[in-house]
């Protein structure tokens, strides 16, 4: 097996419908395969791949591109003549392809790099290899399996982003749930030690593979989260306490506290009476990100907003809790 690390320079697969950029890295946990690219890519000259693009659906029949069409213009990114294509799907559009394994590799680094957007004017969605036995048999061998499994990487970490990131969901309300960057970089260890068992035990009656592996790591995940926020507590010693607090001090804390909870609750009353129809509504909102701290990123996935659209919800929330206490002040004598 390869040598993996984590360093935070490995890019993601930068496709439209994923949240991540050509420039930004794979996030917290994505391992770098370390090989000679020389060495795999000469014994990758004369292999065949078999490949799967996956392309948003035609609007009309009008707009569905030919055959031909699709084969032309990826044998110019591949740089391969002897690449052959069908087409498939009533909804997506499923582009299966043969061809050279080094013609895949530079589709892959064309999509990499936000070279392939489109194929024939369609929104290219997905790029991945097929789990055939030919691509078993490469991985197998000690030499090219390194390339292999950094395509992998590269071709499957928004993927497993997002597993982690929709498992993780389920349990905000414990205190101890690990951070998403954790339980990544769990869940790449898990799946990168038996990855050889979740190719080989893949068949299309399993479905599509991104479903697959998308189920395989979210699984992955739940393995992962519920032992730790399980766990007992463990005991505090008395010399990790801090001293307790003077009488003036618990006072001046009870007053702070009290004052906190007349705010919230006057702020949940004003925003139930505006009939907020946008979800999430400004106290859903303060709620799950000032009181659970819900992070800026996950709320922007979790609701399909921007970031712009998020900073002016804060400012909004803001500018209304302050509005709630100018009221209080002004009606003091």
């Amino acid at each position: 097996m390869p040598s993996v690390s984590s360093p935070h320079s490995a890019r993601p697969l930068a496709l439209p419908g994923t949240e991540y950029e050509a420039t930004n890295p794979y996030s917290f946990g994505a391992p770098c395969i370390k090989h000679d690219e020389a060495v795999a890519a000469a014994m990758l000259a004369s292999a065949r791949c078999r490949w799967l693009l996956t392309l948003e659906a035609p609007k009309s029949a009008a707009a569905m591109p030919t055959t031909g069409a699709v084969r032309a213009e990826l044998q110019s990114i591949t740089q391969d003549d002897t690449l052959h294509c069908t087409l498939s799907g009533d909804g997506p559009l499923v582009v299966s392809l043969e061809g050279s394994w080094n013609g895949y590799l530079l589709a892959t680094k064309a999509a990499l790099k936000s070279r392939l957007r489109t194929v024939c004017g369609q929104v290219l969605m997905a790029i991945e290899p097929a789990f055939t036995p030919e691509y078993h048999k490469l991985y197998f061998n000690e030499r090219t399996q390194p390339i292999i499994l950094e395509n992998f990487v590269q071709v499957y970490g928004p993927l497993f982003l997002a597993a982690v990131k929709h498992a993780r969901s389920r349990y905000l309300r414990y205190w101890n749930v690990p951070t998403a960057e954790e339980i990544l970089t769990a869940v790449w260890e898990r799946c990168i030690t038996k990855l050889s068992v979740l190719i080989e035990s893949y068949s299309p009656t399993r479905g599509k593979q991104y479903s697959y592996l998308f189920t395989i790591a979210k699984h992955a995940a739940h393995d992962y989260i519920r032992p730790l926020i399980n766990a007992p507590e463990e005991p505090v010693k008395d010399a990790d306490l801090d001293p307790p607090p003077s009488r003036e001090r618990l006072h001046d804390l009870l007053e702070k506290r009290e004052l906190l909870q007349k705010l919230m609750a006057a702020f949940e009353q004003l925003c139930a009476k505006l009939s907020e129809t946008k979800k999430p509504g400004d106290w859903d909102f303060f709620r799950e990100h000032f009181l659970h701290e819900v992070s800026k990123e996950e709320m922007c996935q979790r609701y399909g907003m921007s970031s712009n659209t998020f900073d002016k919800r804060v400012q909004r929330i803001r500018e209304r809790l302050s509005g709630i206490l100018h009221s209080w002040l002004n009606k003091e004598p």
